[in-house]
């Protein structure tokens, strides 16, 4: 089974310098205050991801002469809807499994898995990659079976959009991503005959194989 993390991220106090900063641009006091109760019960990491995002996407994803490109009335619905949502300051990264070779990741919402794609667009943005190695910097990962494996360099089994929440398979070493990459291309449905009336492929290029 996994270790249990020896120690637990620390939790936010509203206002720390660099939260309060961050959203003071944005929330008057009173919406401030509003948020501070959930805000101080989640950890710190979490929080400045998604307040960075929150400042991120209240600026305007492309500023114009430094001035925010989003409209101040798409950016006050914004802000309320934050407040009347707090939970979305939380950024609940979960493994839900774990061996040797694979583990499997509840990947929050509007959440990168990496970012060599995209780059990173805010500064304390968080990704699965950065989220797991941090996680095994705390000793946090089932040991590997064989001298390949690399908990910190664990690889997508497959995709998973930025906004979307859910699990994420991942291999440790390059036969478990292979095996997988096999798995998955093999439940995939064949495909349909073309109107040319070319047969389909061979429906056993889609079995598992035991």
């Amino acid at each position: 089974p996994t270790p249990p993390c020896p120690t637990a991220p620390a939790t936010a106090e509203l206002p720390p310098s660099s939260v309060a900063a961050a959203l003071g641009r944005h929330f008057d006091a009173g919406k401030l205050a509003a948020l501070a109760p959930t805000l101080a019960t989640l950890p710190a990491d979490e929080v400045a991801s998604r307040v960075g995002q929150a400042a991120y996407l209240l600026d305007g994803v492309a500023a114009v002469d430094g001035a925010p490109s989003t409209p101040p009335h798409e950016a006050e619905v914004l802000r309320a809807s934050l407040v009347a949502q707090p939970q979305y300051f939380s950024q609940p990264f979960g493994v839900v499994y774990e061996d040797a070779n694979l583990l499997i990741v509840d990947k929050p919402f509007d959440t990168q898995i990496d970012a060599k794609r995209n780059g990173r667009r805010w500064r304390d943005e968080i990704t699965v990659v950065e989220w797991l190695e941090a996680r095994r910097r705390r000793g946090c990962f089932e040991a590997a079976a064989t001298a390949e494996a690399d908990p910190s360099a664990a690889r997508p089994c497959h995709t998973l959009d930025y906004a979307t929440s859910g699990l994420l398979l991942m291999a440790k070493t390059d036969a478990a991503l292979a095996q997988a990459s096999v798995a998955f291309d093999a439940s995939s449905p064949p495909p349909s005959p073309s109107t040319s009336g070319t047969a389909a492929a061979d429906p056993a290029r889609y079995r598992v194989a035991k």
